[in-house]
């Protein structure tokens, strides 16, 4: 499910309880217009608030937090890509094969999450490592027939190709496990009973409905901001290709 659905699924069922809230309000029998009562649901309200505000605020930082881990991840694999076509550009011809191989292996990373609308989302753990074993077994040959004197540069080369792929299938595999979807429908549980207890002690008129639907849209917002920020390869609000591109068009040069 999107993020704009989902959070338009939010913001009707928080209405929607907040309105069936006001008509119970306006229904209510002469023994729950106690004093009493409404202390109740004050009570009770509040407390459910401030658990959803807690956690709202918590979801929402977890997954601004996620969003720039993973920015900062794709910064970091940039550089370490433009390192290593360095280091084999340093070695010598022999190496350009694993050169334009490195480059076609960013190039088909970018097209798969940015450029492929079909496909969306990040690379999937097995096609990442499937396209590094043929950079890797690429090396492994450079450095089978490399003379001692340069072998200290494709050893360089395949340290940093393996902290290139640790680093791009921790990525992969933390996008795949971002989002609690069974928590994220608890919390909706709640602010849909919020919604309820606020139409219990309010009046069904215009500005009380104005009210409800105001506050449902707020807090969907909030909702559909931890959906996009848990998924930034997918969505409204994505991750910035500049330094992917950045390097595709310095490599092999």
């Amino acid at each position: 499910m999107s993020s704009v659905w989902f959070s338009s699924l939010v913001a009707v069922c928080a209405f929607a309880t907040g309105l069936i809230g006001l008509i119970v309000h306006a229904w209510q029998p002469g023994n729950e217009g106690v004093e009493e009562t409404r202390d109740l649901v004050n009570r009770l309200t509040g407390l459910i608030a401030t658990m959803s505000a807690l956690v709202l605020g918590l979801l929402i930082a977890n997954a601004s937090s996620f969003f720039n881990t993973q920015k900062i991840s794709l910064e970091t694999v940039s550089a370490q890509v433009l390192e290593l076509d360095g280091v084999l550009k340093r070695y010598g011809p022999d190496a350009a094969p694993a050169r334009g191989m490195l480059k076609d292996i960013l190039t088909s990373s970018y097209q798969d999450v940015w450029s492929d609308a079909a496909n969306g989302g990040a690379p999937s753990t097995e096609k990442i490592a499937g396209r590094m074993d043929k950079l890797f077994i690429s090396l492994n040959a450079l450095l089978e027939a490399a003379p001692d004197s340069r072998k200290y540069r494709i050893a360089k080369a395949e340290d940093l190709a393996s902290a290139i792929n640790d680093q791009r299938l921790r990525m992969s595999l933390q996008v795949n496990d971002s989002l609690s979807w069974p928590f994220m429908t608890v919390l909706v549980l709640w602010i849909s009973l919020l919604f309820f207890g606020f139409g219990m002690v309010a009046r069904f008129n215009r500005v009380g409905v104005g009210g409800m639907a105001v506050g449902a849209v707020s807090v969907a917002s909030a909702i559909f901001l931890i959906i996009e920020l848990s998924t930034p390869y997918d969505g409204v609000i994505m991750l910035s290709p500049a330094p992917i591109l950045a390097t595709i068009s310095a490599l092999g040069k």
